[in-house]
């Protein structure tokens, strides 16, 4: 009987383990750069790269909560990059730049 407590409590870790990877990997978007920013202080048109309906973002680098490196970086790619990158939401419905991988 013991067996069935240890097993079912691992299930449900398990389950939850699955929930929050899931809820981790909907952060992460594989984009393709629409138009890249000029300098640091400009903003990057991205596109998702997946069957269906096109849907953009739009950030603002200085707003983006990534390293003045990743910054660079963005500033270098070119139209038609693909980047993979995880996006947060605010309390105020806004999406924030959060890492680029």
């Amino acid at each position: 009987m013991t067996d069935v407590g240890i097993s079912s409590a691992s299930y449900e870790l398990t389950k939850i383990e699955r929930q929050e990877a899931q809820q981790e990997a909907n952060k992460r978007h594989r984009l393709m750069v629409i138009e890249p920013p000029e300098d640091n202080q400009g903003t990057i048109y991205l596109s998702e790269v997946k069957p269906g309906p096109e849907k953009e973002f739009i950030y603002n680098l200085p707003d983006a909560e990534i390293s003045d490196k990743e910054k660079q970086e963005l500033t270098e790619l070119e139209n038609g990059d693909r980047i993979e990158v995880k996006i947060r939401e605010t309390m105020g419905g806004a999406a924030v730049l959060e890492e680029v991988y």
